[in-house]
């Protein structure tokens, strides 16, 4: 998590002083959960109404990756914010989402 905070802050320094992004070499991806089984493939914990979500799963995904999940009945886009593995299973993740869009 500490490891996310400082590519975050490195990678605003370098983007402002040089209007160059070297560190998002990779595409972003989306994943959507709509179609998986909570409980099941994946846990979540919505938190401030939907804004923030937490994640628990064991399909990969990458900061700054977009997630799909449904909300009270509707599909929102989630951006994958900070990533962290369990400390007895690296391969099940836990991630902070934040909401960036409903679906249309």
């Amino acid at each position: 998590m500490i490891i996310n905070k400082i590519y975050n802050i490195l990678q605003n320094i370098l983007s402002q002083k040089f209007s160059l992004n070297i560190f998002k070499s990779q595409k972003v991806k989306t994943h959507d959960f709509r179609n998986l089984e909570q409980g099941v493939d994946y846990f979540v914990d919505f938190t401030e109404s939907g804004k923030f979500a937490t994640l628990t799963t064991a399909l990969t995904i990458k900061q700054e990756d977009q997630v799909i999940l449904s909300y009270q009945k509707q599909a929102i886009v989630y951006r994958a914010e900070e990533l962290e593995s369990y400390w007895n299973d690296e391969s099940i993740q836990r991630i902070l989402l934040k909401k960036i869009s409903k679906v249309t």
